[in-house]
């Protein structure tokens, strides 16, 4: 039983133990007895207490009744029991079965996670299959040629100039296309096969495109070079008349095909500079042909100069003009004019050094002619001509020095070889000619190197001089040779071997060869003395001899009797002016017969001339010298009268 306080409230075991006791209230009768309990509040003493006494009698009342239900339910509990065992193991199968069902429900569980898994997974594919397929069918219309443009560019003609601009109009699909492959696509795809293809097919388009247009351009350029070099052959000089007419209709399409493929312009621009070698080429051949053929003519070599300096300025314009134009043409930078104005004229320069070669090997006397032409020339040329020309022009020299200086050498080999029995011929008049044609190439020589003067003094025709220098002296020795080899009178041997030579200088101090020239003139002056010498003895007797020989030795010993003969000597060979002339005669006519050549008769007869008078004047002035009894048989005024009349008929020899 719990015991109850006078506000109604219980003890806290009393709670407990109420709250472990099953609930035999309904709600309906806890909600009357809160209500009771509310209503009593306000109530006395007097009537809580009998309140509680009746509840107290209620509550006994239904706790005895609730024992007698419990006794006659014992039997029932007892059944109930056994039958709540059996539910027990019943409960215990369904546990167990529960968790099998449990543990299948879980793999079935994970199962359908992983379907689930893998059904998103076969989703996303197939989405992202699908998105795929609309990327590369969108690639796919990316990487296809434009069909128009690939028909236009495979078909079209490239003639006339609409044809051309129709053409364009594709290239610059083309470029569209390939600019296209090359910054606008992803780059993932840049390894796909479908891409490789479109720049092979790309690549291959441009290829074909570019081979068509440069078949035209190459038919084009040839076809102007051969003109050219024809017309040039008719009128024997190169009208400069470039293509750039023809050309220029396709300065839009070489921009484009620049952009599609930058190195296939070098090509274009390679085989315009090769049509243009081919006319500068033949250019120099046909002017350096014209020059070496007027060369021996007396005006040749200021003829010569002029053309080749007309040739060169001409060449050197149109380069400068052609090498822009490449550049522009092309679209090439600049920096590259140089290269391509170089690329314009190759093959001239072994064009020109070969006509010098082959015009020194069949003529080894132009070397010096050449040799100043190209001086000239490059002295004359604008101070805007282009450094390769120059050059060129230098490379000229170098190449006729070493020519100049092989046939020298091998002239010289041939004068220490030759023989003197073959330089002397006769007639059936008893004339004696020395010809020395083992000479006549370097009397040649000799000539051409007055030309010298007209070419700066430089290390090259310093050059040049050294090898004069040396094929003189190769042919003094020669002369000197031959004339020690003859049988007799070696001295009109000697007399005119100098002569050949001496003719060909002149006598200003400001030759090229001053010093050589001197040497030879020296020669041909003791050569002409001992001549004279031997000549007038054989006319005039001893007489000229003694006087020379008295005046260089005036107080040397004397021979007995000296004066007497030398009067005596005297009086025979200038008895009177008839005499005197009469000797003086044969004198001319055996100059005629020893030296044929009627200049070298009148330069020695000068010589004659001086020999006589001079040693007459030294008897008049110094008669003290040679002793006392001399008178003159014939003056001076009449010995000169007589000797200037003989000297009109070697004029005729």
């Amino acid at each position: 039983m719990e015991s109850t306080h006078v506000d109604g409230s219980c003890h806290t075991q009393d709670r407990n133990t109420l709250a472990s006791v099953s609930r035999v209230l309904t709600d309906e009768e806890e909600v009357e007895i809160s209500e009771l309990f509310k209503s009593m509040r306000g109530s006395s003493m007097e009537g809580i207490t009998s309140l509680a006494r009746a509840l107290r009698s209620e509550l006994k009342d239904t706790e005895d009744a609730i024992v007698n239900a419990l006794e006659n339910t014992g039997s029932t509990m007892a059944s109930l029991s056994e039958y709540v065992s059996e539910v027990e193991r019943s409960l215990e199968d369904v546990n167990a079965w529960s968790t099998v069902f449990e543990t299948k429900l879980m793999n079935m569980r994970g199962n359908i996670e992983i379907i689930k898994n893998r059904s998103d997974e076969i989703e996303a594919t197939a989405t992202n299959k699908g998105r795929l397929v609309v990327a590369v069918r969108s690639l796919l219309q990316q990487l296809t040629l434009p069909i128009n443009a690939v028909d236009v560019l495979e078909h079209n003609q490239i003639d006339a100039e609409e044809e051309i601009l129709v053409v364009c109009v594709a290239a610059k699909e083309l470029l569209t296309f390939q600019n296209k492959l090359r910054h606008e696509l992803p780059r993932s795809t840049s390894g796909m096969l479908a891409t490789r293809e479109a720049h092979e097919n790309v690549n291959d388009l441009i290829q074909r495109l570019l081979a068509r247009v440069f078949e035209s351009f190459h038919s084009i350029t040839e076809e102007w070079s051969a003109h050219t070099i024809l017309e040039a052959r008719k009128g024997g000089k190169t009208l400069w008349n470039p293509p750039h007419s023809e050309l220029n209709k396709f300065e839009e399409l070489f921009r484009m095909l620049g952009e599609l493929n930058v190195s296939a312009m070098s090509h274009f621009a390679h085989q315009y500079c090769i049509c243009w070698a081919k006319v500068v080429q033949h250019d120099v051949v046909i002017t350096m042909k014209a020059v070496t053929e007027r060369m021996l003519s007396p005006d040749g070599i200021n003829v010569g100069a002029t053309d080749l300096t007309r040739m060169m300025q001409s060449m050197s314009v149109m380069i400068d003009i052609e090498a822009h134009y490449v550049t522009r043409m092309f679209n090439f930078a600049s920096e590259m004019r140089e290269m391509y104005t170089r690329e314009l004229i190759t093959g001239v320069e072994e064009t020109l050094l070969s006509s010098i070669v082959t015009a020194c090997r069949k003529d080894g006397a132009l070397s010096l002619p050449l040799f100043v032409l190209t001086d000239f020339c490059s002295r004359n040329l604008g101070a805007a001509t282009s450094a390769v020309l120059f050059e060129l022009l230098h490379k000229a020299q170098v190449t006729i020095s070493g020519q100049l200086s092989r046939f020298v050498g091998e002239l010289i080999q041939q004068l220490n070889n030759s023989s003197s029995a073959k330089s002397a011929t006769g007639n059936s008049q008893g004339e004696y000619n020395f010809p020395m044609h083992e000479l006549d190439e370097t009397r040649r020589i000799i000539n051409f190197s007055q030309h010298l003067r007209q070419a700066q003094r430089t290390e090259l025709r310093i050059s040049l001089e050294s090898c004069l220098e040396a094929l003189c002296e190769a042919a003094f020795k020669h002369i000197e040779k031959l004339a020690a080899a003859a049988s007799k009178r070696n001295d009109r041997v000697r007399l005119q071997g100098y002569f050949s030579l001496v003719c060909h200088f002149s006598l200003g101090e400001d030759e090229p060869l001053a010093a050589i020239s001197l040497h030879i003139k020296q020669n041909m002056a003791k050569a002409s003395a001992d001549y004279v010498s031997v000549i007038c003895e054989k006319h005039f007797g001893s007489f000229f001899a003694d006087v020379y020989t008295r005046l260089a030795d005036p107080s040397g010993s004397r021979v007995a009797n000296w004066q007497v003969q030398l009067l005596k000597s005297y009086k025979l060979a200038v008895p009177n002016v008839r005499g005197f002339e009469k000797i003086s005669g044969a004198v001319s006519k055996t100059m005629m017969k020893d030296l044929i050549h009627g200049k070298l008769c009148i330069l020695i007869w000068s010589v004659v001339e001086e020999y006589i008078i001079q040693a007459l004047s030294a008897l008049e002035s110094n008669p003290l010298v040679f002793g006392a009894g001399y008178t003159a048989t014939v003056s001076i005024d009449d010995v000169r009268r007589v000797l200037s009349k003989i000297l009109p008929a070697f004029g005729k020899t």
